[in-house]
C-alpha cells in the first residue's frame, strides 16, 4: 500500500481452469508456444507475481475456480484472504457469487456472479463496499438488466448510511463503453449520448457510477498502459475494452475518493498469455 489511505486496487479475468488443455509441468515456463492458451498449472505463477508486482491492495477477480483461488492463496502467502462462494452450489462449486446458487436469468448463457463484501481501514476507520461482478458474454438482455439491477441495489448500499456510504464496482462486463449497460452504470457521464433507459430509474437517486479511467486527477498523460483489456489467447485476436472499475459518482464528486491513477498492464510475459484478459489496477485516495 502506497499511504495509508491510498488504496491499489484492481479487476482481472484470471481465465477459468480448463480442462482441456494439456497439463504441463508447474514449473516448466520455457519454450511455451505464444499463441493458444496455456495451461493454469503455468499460468498460475504469473497471475500470482502479477498481483504482488504491482502491489495491489485488493482485486476482484473473475472466472476463478476453487482450485484456482487456493492455488493463489497459497503463491500470495499469509498476508492475503479471499471471499466468494462458488456460482453452481453456493460452496465450493463453479466460480467464486448467485441469489440462488445455479440460477440462470433473463437470456444469459450461464450462472452469473456478484460478490460483495464491506471493508474497513483499521487506520482510518474509513468504510466502503466492494461489489465483484461478471455479466454474461451472449445475452445482451442480461447484460442489461444486470446493470438494472447493480445500480439500483448500489443506490440502496449508498443511501443506507449517513454519511453516504461509499460503493465500488468492478469486473468484467463483456461489453464496451458504446453498450447499453455502461451507459445505464455511467448514466454517460463520459458520452454524448444518453441511454434509453437512464430515465426510468433517474428518480431513485442522483447516485451513478463513474468510471476510473477518466477521473484521474494524479498522472498528467492519462491512463497508464492499454487501452482495451480483452485480448484473447492470440495477437489475432480483437481487443476490447469490457473490464471497469467504476466508483459512485456521489463520492467523486464529494472527494470522498480520489482517483490517484488508473492503468492497464500487460497479460503477456516471455511470450506467453497469463489469461486472456489484462488486469485493470486504480490508485484509489479514499478519505
Amino acid at each position: 500500500m502506497i499511504e495509508s489511505n491510498i488504496f491499489r486496487v484492481a479487476t482481472f479475468n484470471v481465465r477459468f481452469d480448463n480442462n482441456d488443455v494439456p497439463t504441463t509441468s508447474v514449473n516448466k515456463v520455457s519454450s511455451i508456444v505464444t499463441q493458444g492458451e496455456t495451461p493454469w498449472q503455468v499460468r498460475r505463477v504469473k497471475v500470482a507475481d502479477t498481483i504482488l508486482f504491482h502491489r495491489i491492495d485488493l482485486v476482484g477477480l473473475q472466472e476463478a475456480l476453487y482450485n484456482q483461488i487456493k492455488d493463489l492463496e497459497l503463491l500470495l502467502g499469509s498476508s492475503w484472504g479471499w471471499i466468494g462462494v462458488g456460482r453452481d452450489d453456493g460452496k465450493k462449486s463453479g466460480e467464486f457469487n448467485p441469489d440462488i446458487p445455479g440460477s440462470i436469468g433473463w437470456d444469459a448463457a450461464l450462472t452469473r456472479v456478484v460478490t460483495q463484501a464491506r471493508f474497513q481501514d483499521l487506520l482510518t476507520n474509513t468504510t466502503f463496499v466492494w461489489i465483484n461482478t461478471h455479466f454474461d458474454h451472449l445475452g445482451t438482455k442480461a447484460r442489461l438488466e444486470s446493470s438494472k439491477l447493480l445500480l439500483n441495489h448500489a443506490r440502496k448500499l449508498a443511501s443506507s448510511s449517513s454519511p453516504t456510504l461509499k460503493v465500488f464496482l468492478s469486473g468484467d462486463f463483456n461489453c464496451e463503453e458504446s453498450a447499453e449497460p455502461y451507459k445505464l452504470l455511467t448514466g454517460v457521464k463520459h458520452q454524448d449520448i444518453k441511454s434509453k433507459d437512464q430515465e426510468s430509474i433517474t428518480n431513485l437517486s442522483t447516485m451513478i457510477f463513474a468510471d476510473t479511467r477518466y477521473e484521474i486527477n494524479g498522472l498528467k498523460g492519462g491512463s497508464f498502459g492499454f487501452s482495451k483489456t480483452f485480448t484473447g489467447f492470440s495477437k489475432d485476436t480483437k481487443q476490447e475494452r469490457i473490464d471497469f472499475i467504476l466508483v459512485d459518482n456521489i463520492s467523486i464528486s464529494t472527494r470522498a475518493v480520489g482517483v490517484i491513477s488508473h492503468g492497464v498492464v500487460s497479460n503477456l510475459y516471455d511470450e506467453m498469455y497469463i489469461s486472456d484478459h489484462r488486469p485493470v489496477i486504480s490508485d484509489l485516495l479514499i478519505r
